[in-house]
């Protein structure tokens, strides 16, 4: 298995607490709403509208690091700002940003499937690491069968394809034979 990056690690941070914020977004519009989280009918109106030139002055409290990450962009910040809740406005209106009826941020059972054949393969290859320096572990390979019949039992739940199965037949045969 591979070590993450700094970057890396900063990144998978960041994508999970768009996720975060999205679902609490998306939260937020749906409070109040009736029709069970469909868009308000007033936003067709904007949607089919020009750009309204009028500014509103509001007070708005933002979070220090965005308000920090807008301001190291230079000058006019506070219009980029607006910029950015245009396009979400924008995006969401043409159903480009999914609404809260069609998202899913917790994988699939099918997903979660191969994301266990990749742990699986990882504590094989870790495993064989081990053998090749002469430890060899019986729990560890225990935790490895009891893996796989699981990744089994799932392939039989999914009802996978012979092409759609993860897991060779000479592994299943070495494992379990």
């Amino acid at each position: 298995m591979t070590r993450m990056t700094k970057a890396e690690a900063a990144e998978r941070a960041s994508y999970h607490h768009l996720a975060g914020t999205l679902t609490a977004l998306e939260a937020a519009l749906n409070d109040g709403l009736t029709g069970g989280g469909f868009i308000p009918e007033e936003w067709a109106d904007i949607a089919q509208g020009a750009p309204d030139p009028k500014r509103d002055r509001i007070t708005l409290r933002l979070d220090a690091d965005v308000v920090r990450f807008f301001r190291l962009m230079g000058t006019n910040y506070q219009g980029r700002i607006n910029q950015v809740l245009r396009a979400f406005m924008l995006a969401r209106l043409a159903k480009v940003v999914p609404g809260p009826e069609d998202v899913s941020y917790q994988p699939s059972r099918r997903e979660r499937y191969y994301m266990g054949v990749t742990e699986f393969f990882a504590q094989v290859q870790l495993q064989n690491q081990r053998m090749a320096q002469g430890r060899k572990c019986q729990q560890e390979e225990l935790k490895l069968r009891r893996m796989l019949s699981h990744l089994l039992d799932e392939e039989i739940a999914l009802n996978l394809t012979p092409e759609e199965r993860a897991i060779p037949e000479g592994m299943i045969e070495e494992f379990l034979g």
